[in-house]
């Protein structure tokens, strides 16, 4: 049997199945797990599988590996299998309810009859008669989830994240994850006015890369263009400098806009991520939201959110700016020319003065 007719048939004979572990945690954790066990023989071992929840990348393993996922998305998600080379695929679905370990088995397509009700005591059999050689541990990343996150979870982290003006029509830009779930949305720091505070209301979304778009309200409020450009992020290289520019943990950092700076890291994000770059300045919640800009004073990026420091320091990610143009011009009922730069030959002291007008507070409840 050629290699090819055996992915097909591995694809054709995917399924998952679930079933909750008794006392694997405390009941009050956040998180389920999902372990994926790949059943063939071990002729086929080294075949390697991405595993895809929601078309976010979930991990990559072989055959003979076992990819634990920490999630803490709950409900219905897509579930989908790449195999060696890219052009075998299966795909399925899975229902994530409760905060306990589930067993996902890629099967044996070789077994004429299998359980699809597969235990704790199954998936432990499992692992013990096939002895996988690695178990590879992932992570759901919360500030930009799979799927919903729990209305709980989402109370304890919501609160506050950074916008900013894209032009004189009143249009902000933030993160999805801002806003999503919310019940009222406000807007502070409108030409550095942080006492006042106006409602806002969702013009158009992109679950997929993390953006939202916003207008406020009010017809009171006369928005001049911002002094900055969007920049394509074609042109951005890695080893450029880069400032990120928000409002982190205000509740304790106070209401004035901070700038952090570093560096682009790579032209990837998480988990080699196209549609981000990793930069090394120093964010925290509430950067969520906020421009990355470059040395001209121009936006590169929107922050969206950093690795967990106890895996590795300085370690942020930005949507890169090309989404954003694009979205703008996916999205029909959105009026948008673009900006041009008016600070040319400006430092950066000079340019933050000027900038920090059209950086905003994103307030949800």
């Amino acid at each position: 049997m050629t290699f090819f007719k055996l992915v097909f048939i591995l694809m054709l004979s995917f399924f998952c199945s679930f079933n909750s572990s008794a006392q694997d945690a405390e009941s009050s954790q956040d998180y389920a797990e999902i372990v994926f066990l790949p059943n063939a023989p071990k002729a086929y071992k080294n075949i390697s599988i991405r595993v895809y929840l929601n078309d976010k990348l979930a991990g990559v393993i072989k055959m003979s590996e076992v990819l634990k996922y920490k999630i803490y998305s709950k409900g219905r998600l897509t579930l989908t299998l790449v195999y060696s080379g890219g052009n075998m695929r299966a795909e399925g679905t899975i229902e994530i309810k409760e905060n306990k370990k589930h067993y996902c088995v890629i099967v044996n397509p070789f077994k004429k009859q299998v359980n699809s009700l597969i235990s704790e005591k199954d998936g432990k059999e499992i692992m013990g008669k096939y002895k996988y050689t690695n178990t590879i541990e992932e992570e759901e990343d919360i500030t930009n989830p799979i799927g919903k996150l729990p209305s709980s979870f989402i109370t304890k982290r919501a609160g506050s994240g950074t916008g900013f003006l894209l032009s004189d029509k009143g249009y902000i830009v933030t993160n999805f994850h801002v806003i999503d779930g919310a019940k009222s949305i406000t807007v502070k720091g409108i030409n550095g006015e942080y006492g006042s505070s106006f409602e806002a209301s969702v013009v158009s979304l992109d679950e997929v890369n993390d953006l939202a778009i916003l207008k406020i309200n009010s017809t009171l409020i006369n928005f001049p263009n911002p002094p900055y450009a969007i920049e394509s992020s074609k042109a951005v290289k890695k080893g450029e400098e880069a400032f990120a520019l928000g409002y982190p943990i205000k509740d304790l950092m106070g209401n004035e806009l901070k700038v952090t700076n570093g560096i682009i890291n790579a032209e990837s994000g998480y988990k080699g991520s196209v549609s981000q770059f990793q930069f090394s300045a120093a964010v925290q919640p509430g950067n969520s939201g906020g421009p990355l800009i470059n040395s001209d004073g121009n936006i590169i990026g929107i922050v969206s959110s950093k690795l967990n420091p106890n895996l590795a320091e300085a370690a942020g990610y930005a949507i890169k700016s090309d989404y954003l143009s694009f979205f703008m011009d996916q999205s029909k009922n959105i009026d948008y020319v673009p900006t041009e730069n008016t600070m040319e030959g400006e430092d950066l002291p000079e340019q933050l003065e000027k900038i920090s007008k059209f950086i905003y507070i994103i307030e949800t409840k």
